[in-house]
């Protein structure tokens, strides 16, 4: 609620049809909690008196969306970068992208999908990208049979934070030739190592 009351993330959890804000702040708030450490809503509802996990499934359906998440991440971020503590780390005009993998269980249908660095085992890819502010600004869920390279530009040109950025960093699996042509062509400075 603290941060909500800085940033006013809240606000932009809208209702899926009418786009108005949530009638009820906490509750909207748990519900988001209860996504973020992965607690799920009805052990929210057990953790939270009075609380019902019919009431924080109602208010997730109606208000928590992929783009509802990203205009509230835009909120921290813009805040973020708003403080002056985090010039110490970077202006915010550089920024760098990498996916973390997590498995998945089953074998589903990976049998003829096939990654030369994870095999055949099911799983997915969070791409993260992050600011030198360190502030990550854009986040997608990406199959672990794509190369990351393929979302580079998503994390650049659509945030919705008031970053700029400038320069931006990848492992050897975020660039290709069309990556680096590309960024030229959009103003952006590409700078990919070989970590």
């Amino acid at each position: 609620m603290e941060v909500d009351e800085w940033t006013g993330l809240a606000r932009n959890f809208t209702h899926v049809r009418g786009g108005g804000p949530a009638r009820d702040r906490e509750l909207l708030l748990a519900a988001i909690l209860a996504d973020g450490i992965n607690l799920g809503l009805s052990r929210m509802a057990e953790a939270c008196p009075g609380v019902s996990a019919s009431a924080l499934s109602r208010i997730a359906t109606r208000h928590i969306r992929e783009e509802t998440y990203s205009k509230a991440l835009a909120e921290i971020v813009n805040y973020h970068h708003s403080l002056k503590f985090a010039g110490h780390w970077g202006d915010g005009t550089t920024s760098s992208s990498d996916g973390q993998r997590f498995p998945t269980g089953g074998r589903g249908d990976v049998h003829g999908q096939h990654n030369a660095r994870y095999g055949r085992d099911p799983g997915v890819n969070f791409y993260t990208h992050s600011s030198d502010q360190y502030a990550p600004f854009h986040s997608k869920l990406i199959s672990t049979t794509v190369r990351d390279a393929t979302y580079v530009l998503d994390g650049l040109l659509y945030h919705e934070s008031n970053l700029r950025i400038v320069e931006h960093d990848t492992d050897t699996a975020g660039f290709t030739d069309h990556v680096f042509a590309m960024m030229h062509l959009l103003g952006f400075w590409f700078a990919p190592s070989n970590r």
